[in-house]
C-alpha cells in the first residue's frame, strides 16, 4: 500500500496520507495462517473426492460384472426356451402332416 495518494488535478488536487491501522506483519501472519488452513482443507477435500471416485469405480465394476453374469444367464434361458419352442414346432408340423382329410364320397368328385 502506498503511504500517499492523490485525487484530482491542478489546484483541486487532494493529497491523502495513509497510515496502516494494523501492523503489516500481523496481517501477513493471519494471511499465511488462513492460507495454511485453506490448503489443509483442500487436501482433505481431495482425499475425500479420491475415495469417492475409487468407491464409484469399484461399484461400477461390480455392477458391470453382475450385469454380465445375469445377461449370460438370461441368454442361456432364452436359448433353452427357443430350443424347446423349435422342438415343439417340429413335432406339431409332423403331427399336422400326418393328419388326413376325410372327404365324403358325395364330394369326392369335386375334391379330385
Amino acid at each position: 500500500m502506498k503511504p500517499y495518494s492523490t485525487d484530482g488535478n491542478g489546484k483541486d488536487t487532494l493529497i491523502y496520507a495513509h497510515v496502516p491501522s494494523v501492523d503489516p506483519q500481523k496481517v501477513e501472519d493471519v494471511f499465511f495462517e488462513l492460507q495454511k488452513w485453506h490448503r489443509q482443507n483442500e487436501r482433505e477435500l481431495n482425499k475425500m473426492k479420491f475415495a469417492i471416485k475409487k468407491q464409484a469405480e469399484k461399484q461400477t465394476l461390480e455392477n458391470t460384472h453382475r450385469f454380465k453374469q445375469e445377461l449370460e444367464s438370461e441368454k442361456q434361458c432364452h436359448m433353452t426356451l427357443f430350443t424347446q419352442y423349435k422342438e415343439w414346432q417340429l413335432k406339431e408340423q409332423e403331427r399336422i402332416s400326418k393328419l388326413k382329410i376325410n372327404v365324403p364320397e358325395a364330394l369326392q368328385s369335386i375334391y379330385e
